[in-house]
């Protein structure tokens, strides 16, 4: 029996592709004076470990960096959108008992802060972002860490998630993958799709 769900953050609860590219070029013209196309950030940066991008781009600190990115904050936040139907899927799956997570490669305080900002936080028992672990996703660190901290086992889980580093994460930890827009054990397009599955 499925007694809670984790959910990828960017791409699946919030649209915020565009609100990262600015971002990160902002980020990278301030500390590195230069800026990276849309399709080198969706092949290199989107989706991947925060850490891991930024030893490749930046020769400033990762404090540094997630310092300037929490002063900009304002510029990344007004660039967000909710994806349509969350809000009415996490609260029916709510009214249903099933505790819910969010694992994401964002820094934890940003994820806690995205959410409260676009309204849907409350709904959700634990914010794990990628600096709560060692690996990002694709490796399965964050979902045994979400896992740990729910206090549950992976047969009591599934997990959601918009790229193939999700699948790649939830297929090492055991746990079966709930695909938005992709294929997965099982195939969502909005989140009231899961109450078919629990």
């Amino acid at each position: 029996m499925i007694k809670a769900v984790l959910f990828d953050m960017d791409g699946v609860l919030i649209d915020s592709h565009d609100a990262w590219f600015y971002v990160f070029n902002k980020t990278l013209q301030r500390f590195e004076n230069r800026k990276i196309s849309e399709e080198e950030f969706d092949e290199v940066v989107w989706s991947k470990a925060f850490d891991e991008v930024a030893k490749q781009y930046f020769k400033v600190s990762l404090e540094e960096i997630r310092d300037y990115y929490m002063e900009i904050y304002e510029d990344y936040r007004k660039r967000l959108k909710v994806i349509d139907g969350v809000e009415k899927g996490l609260s029916m799956l709510k009214k249903k008992g099933i505790r819910l997570a969010v694992v994401s490669n964002t820094q934890s305080r940003v994820v806690q802060k995205v959410l409260e900002d676009v309204g849907v936080a409350e709904y959700f028992d634990l914010f794990v972002g990628g600096d709560d672990v060692d690996n990002g996703k694709p490796e399965p660190d964050i979902l045994y860490k979400g896992l740990e901290l729910l206090n549950l086992d992976k047969e009591d889980v599934l997990f959601v998630g918009d790229t193939i580093f999700d699948k790649m994460a939830a297929e090492k930890a055991g746990i079966r993958f709930v695909g938005f827009g992709i294929d997965g054990d099982h195939r969502i397009k909005e989140i009231s799709g899961l109450l078919d599955l629990i």
